[in-house]
């Protein structure tokens, strides 16, 4: 009942005096046509009387008046609605706008206008209607608040979420309106409205707003420690803690040294420990904590991550790149391209090839280059203008339109030609930083004039067809975006082979293999508008400033090397 009232309510609107010039109320459609009305267009007689509209529907239907409509009344017989009315005591014609419902659903499918004609023989009369005051503020303890009303005329009260002291009645009145008290943190707005149905009063509906405070939490005393997770390398020997607030505090951890093992207030606690001289990581725990009451935290531990000592095959590198933001002008010298020139699509970065030599230069070492290769004309299935290389702001190489066919390619040049039987390595880093990332790829090098797969390829079923990939692109939506349960996940690629022949020239490239999304959920079919909607394919190779989505930072260069 409650669901119906609150649709009716709705329903409910007040018309001021003046005569429609239409012929016949037009029949209203509700859900393609399963719904309509038809009124005759002479109102119902000021003395009183009947008139009766006829209801085409699919549905059940049952017919209200609203409640400030009570000169009025509703019978159904088949499909014919009759519409009654008492005797108009008013000089102005009078309106009431009737619910037609589906029975079923108990929702509003349509509604009609009942009308009545003006009393020529009574005087002219104008009721008044006041509400004070329209906004109260109240305490976030506070159960109650209180408004006036001031009418010569009938009115209705209605409210969500509250009781009324009074929901209906005439003349003068004060409401009273309860509540719980508010136990949050935010404030609370409460709307009550107050309505009459009276053609004759000029301001129908108020509003009364009241806006209870929220709770305010004021905390004895102020404790925090900063930060919580610290990562060193391996020939590190000190980190430092810092405290704030008001209280004394203690400090303890087991294998470091604390200075100092206490204090109040403000301080910084320097933690010494040995350097790590194994390949395995080592982890300090220092809890920092008070017995003073009164704080919301009273103990945090700091995780202090000591990395091992990297140990492996020497590399002679051949071409070397550090993407970091101090590094993105250097990175996008030769790698700019605009999505869009004077509004409209650049052609240049739907046209298939390397988008004219469009690269990414070694800046570290050596000589080698990275390019992105658009496999097909993308301009069909790229409306909003989207595709397009760069640079991002934490200089991270960025491929905006990927799809199925493209290709990364990386290209390092050795001083001298490299013969049969040469490992190399290749170390780069994708991360996805949306959903929409494609998901499955395949990394491949140029043997002598044969792409061979480097690294064991793997198949998957996408829309029932294979495919063959060995680096896969993971986005977890349900992550907290944090590094104990991140959104997007680094794939990295550290992986050797061996030539077969010998070759001048290292080339690798890694082929989109299918538009499955990193997230899994499904295909995408065209180039979206932006990298936070849907359908946006981006893919982006990580550096060590972009740990965004709660991936781990990258510390490592991305290389083509040759194992020693």
């Amino acid at each position: 009942m409650k669901k119906i009232f609150t649709l009716l309510s709705i329903a409910a609107l007040l018309f001021t005096a003046c005569e429609p010039t239409q012929e016949t109320n037009g029949p209203e459609d509700y859900a393609g046509d399963r719904t309509k009305v038809t009124l005759p267009s002479e109102p119902i007689p000021y003395s009183g009387g009947s008139v009766t509209a006829t209801v085409s529907s699919e549905l059940p239907f049952t017919v209200s008046v609203p409640k400030t409509a009570s000169w009025l009344s509703a019978s159904i017989s088949g499909d014919q609605v009759v519409f009654t009315a008492n005797e108009n005591p008013n000089a102005v014609i009078r309106f009431a706008k009737v619910a037609i419902i589906d029975s079923n659903d108990e929702i509003v499918m349509t509604s009609v206008e009942v009308r009545q004609a003006a009393n020529p023989n009574a005087e002219p009369v104008e009721h008044t209607l006041s509400v004070s005051p329209l906004e109260i503020a109240v305490a976030a303890d506070a159960t109650s608040a209180t408004f006036d009303i001031t009418s010569d005329t009938e009115w209705v009260v209605e409210g969500t979420g509250v009781t009324l002291s009074k929901e209906s009645g005439s003349g003068n009145a004060s409401i009273t309106v309860s509540f719980p008290a508010n136990e949050k943190t935010e404030p609370v707005i409460y709307t009550v409205s107050v309505k009459t149905g009276d053609p004759t009063v000029p301001r129908p509906e108020y509003d009364v707003v009241i806006t209870q405070a929220a709770v305010e939490v004021i905390p004895a005393h102020t404790f925090n420690v900063s930060p919580l997770e610290i990562s060193v390398e391996a020939d590190a020997t000190a980190a430092e803690i810092v405290v704030e607030g008001d209280v004394a505090w203690t400090a303890a951890g087991e294998g470091v040294t604390l200075e100092p093992a206490a204090g109040e207030g403000n301080g910084k606690i320097a933690v010494s420990f040995p350097a790590n001289d194994k390949t395995e990581a080592v982890t300090y725990n220092v809890k920092v904590s008070t017995t003073v009451e009164g704080v919301t935290t009273p103990e945090f531990t700091v995780v202090i991550t000591q990395k091992g000592i990297q140990t492996g095959p020497t590399l002679e590198m051949l071409a070397q790149w550090h993407f970091c933001t101090s590094e993105a002008d250097v990175l996008g010298a030769h790698f700019a391209e605009d999505a869009k020139i004077d509004g409209a699509t650049n052609p240049a970065s739907c046209k298939p090839g390397f988008g004219d030599d469009l690269y990414c230069a070694a800046n570290e070492s050596g000589n080698g280059r990275i390019m992105f290769y658009n496999a097909t004309d993308k301009t069909d299935i790229n409306p909003k203008g989207r595709c397009k290389r760069g640079i991002g702001n934490s200089g991270e190489p960025c491929w905006y339109g990927a799809w199925l066919g493209d290709y990364i390619w990386f290209e390092a040049t050795p001083t001298a030609p490299l013969a049969a039987g040469t490992t190399l390595n290749i170390w780069f880093t994708l991360r996805p930083n949306t959903a929409n990332t494609l998901k499955y790829w395949l990394l491949e090098i140029n043997d002598g004039g044969t792409w061979v797969p480097v690294g064991e390829v793997k198949t998957a079923t996408v829309n029932g067809v294979a495919v063959k990939y060995n680096i896969e692109l993971k986005f977890d939506p349900s992550g907290a975006g944090t590094t104990d349960s991140p959104k997007q996940f680094n794939s990295e690629v550290d992986r050797n082979y061996t030539l077969t022949k010998a070759v001048d020239k290292v080339e690798y490239k890694v082929t989109c293999q299918s538009l499955m999304i990193a997230d899994g959920t499904k295909v995408v079919t065209y180039i979206g508008e932006s990298s936070g909607k849907d359908e946006n394919s981006v893919v982006r190779m990580a550096g060590e400033d972009s740990s965004g989505g709660g991936s781990t930072p990258v510390t490592h260069h991305t290389w083509i090397a040759i194992v020693k």
